[in-house]
C-alpha cells in the first residue's frame, strides 16, 4: 500500500464523508450507471438538435406546398401537367441510387486494402512492443491495453416524425469476443425520410444517434499522474441520398461520427472518481441537401484518415498504486434525413465495424 494511502487510513482520513459512501454504494453497478448517465447526456442533445431539423423540415414544406399550389395552377391554365416533371425527378433518383450500389464494389475494395494495413500496422506494434510499453526502474510507467474487458454494447437513439423511420436493420449486431485488436461491433443501421413526391401535410424527419462502450481496464502500478490514449480504426460505408425536386422539396440527408472516452479511477477501497470528459474528436461530418436535382454521396469511413485515429487526454489525474483504471472509448454515430432523405451505415461484413484495437495508460512517477 503506498505511504501516503497507509497515513490516511491510520489517521482515520481516507474514507470519504458518509453521504459519498452512500454514494459509492448505490453505484455498485458503476458500468450501467456512467452509461446511463451517458445515454441520457446524448439523449438530450440529440432531441435539441432533431427538432431544429423537425422545425426546418416544416417550414419548407409548407414553402414547397405553397409553390407547388402555384405552379400547377399556372399548369392547368395552360394545359399542361407536372406528371412529366414528376416522373423525370423520380427516374433521377433511381439513377443515381443505382450508381451508387455500382460503387460499392470499388468502395469494398478500398475498405479491404486499409484493413490489410491497420493489420500490418498492429502486427508491427505488437512485434515492437517493448518500445511502446515502459517498465520499472524508469520515470514512466505506460501499459498498452490490447484487449478489451468485456464485449462491446450498443446504445440506439431513434428519433421519428410523421412517415420517418429509423433503427438497426437486419441481420442484428454482432459484438464478438474482445480480441488482441479486435474490440469492436458490426451493425447496419438507417434512417428514411419517406414523403412522397407531391408536398402533403406530412413532413418526415427520422434520425437516430447509436453510442457504442468499449471498456478497458487495468490496475496501477505506481503512484503518479495518469494519461490515456485510445486509438479508434473504424471501417465502413455511409450512404447520403436525397432525391430532387424544383417544384416540390427535395430530400436531405446527413451523416456525423464522433469519438471521445470517459476515464474512472477506483481505489482499493472502493471510493470512485470519475473524470470530467477531455477533447472529443469529429472523425467526419457530411450532410446532401437536393435542388432540382437528387444529391448522394458514398461516405468511406476508415480510409480517408491514417490507419487509426487517435484521441488522447493528458493529465488527467493523480493515481496511486493499486487503483484501478477503467478506460471507456465510445463511438457517437448520428444519422439524420428530413423531407425526402436516405441514410444508411453499413458496418455489418467483416472486417468492416466500429473497432477499438488498443488503449494506452501512462502513468509519469
Amino acid at each position: 500500500m503506498p505511504k501516503k494511502r497507509a497515513d490516511d487510513e491510520a489517521a482515520g482520513t481516507s474514507q470519504p464523508p458518509a453521504d459519498d459512501r452512500a454514494d459509492d454504494r448505490a453505484d455498485d453497478h458503476a458500468d450501467e450507471g456512467v452509461d446511463a448517465d451517458f445515454v441520457e447526456e446524448r439523449r438530450g442533445l440529440a432531441e435539441f438538435d432533431f427538432g431544429e431539423l423537425h422545425d426546418w423540415a416544416r417550414r419548407v414544406g409548407v414553402a414547397a406546398r405553397k409553390r407547388r399550389a402555384v405552379v400547377e395552377k399556372l399548369a392547368t391554365a395552360s394545359g399542361t401537367s407536372l406528371t412529366e416533371i414528376d416522373a423525370l425527378h423520380e427516374a433521377d433518383w433511381a439513377l443515381v441510387q443505382r450508381q451508387a450500389q455500382e460503387r460499392e464494389a470499388s468502395a469494398n475494395a478500398l475498405l479491404a486494402h486499409h484493413h490489410a494495413r491497420q493489420r500490418a500496422a498492429l502486427k508491427t506494434v505488437a512485434a515492437h512492443r517493448e518500445r511502446f510499453e515502459y517498465q520499472g526502474g524508469n520515470p514512466v510507467f505506460q501499459s498498452c491495453l490490447w484487449r478489451a474487458a468485456a464485449p462491446v454494447t450498443i446504445a440506439l437513439l431513434p428519433f421519428t416524425f410523421n412517415q420517418g423511420a429509423a433503427g438497426l436493420a437486419p441481420p442484428a449486431p454482432v459484438s464478438p469476443p474482445p480480441t488482441v485488436g479486435n474490440n469492436l461491433v458490426r451493425f447496419t443501421a438507417s434512417a428514411q425520410a419517406n414523403a412522397s413526391g407531391t408536398p402533403s401535410q406530412l413532413v418526415p424527419v427520422a434520425g437516430f444517434e447509436l453510442l457504442t462502450s468499449h471498456a478497458f481496464q487495468t490496475t496501477a502500478r505506481a503512484d503518479g499522474i495518469l494519461s490515456v490514449s485510445a486509438h479508434f480504426a473504424p471501417l465502413g460505408t455511409i450512404f447520403l441520398g436525397a432525391p430532387g425536386d424544383c417544384v416540390g422539396f427535395g430530400g436531405s440527408a446527413g451523416a456525423t461520427l464522433t469519438v471521445l472516452m470517459d476515464v474512472r479511477i477506483t481505489t482499493p477501497t472502493g471510493r470512485r472518481i470519475d473524470i470530467p470528459r477531455g477533447d472529443v474528436r469529429e472523425i467526419m461530418t457530411e450532410r446532401v441537401h437536393a435542388g432540382c436535382d437528387a444529391e448522394t454521396r458514398l461516405l468511406l469511413v476508415g480510409p480517408t484518415g491514417g490507419d487509426a485515429y487517435s484521441l488522447t487526454n493528458a493529465d488527467l489525474a493523480s493515481v496511486e498504486e493499486g487503483d484501478t483504471v477503467r478506460v471507456t472509448a465510445r463511438y457517437v454515430l448520428r444519422l439524420s434525413t428530413a423531407l425526402r432523405g436516405s441514410a444508411v451505415a453499413t458496418f455489418a461484413t467483416a472486417p468492416s465495424g466500429l473497432n477499438v484495437p488498443l488503449v494506452v495508460a501512462k502513468i509519469v512517477t
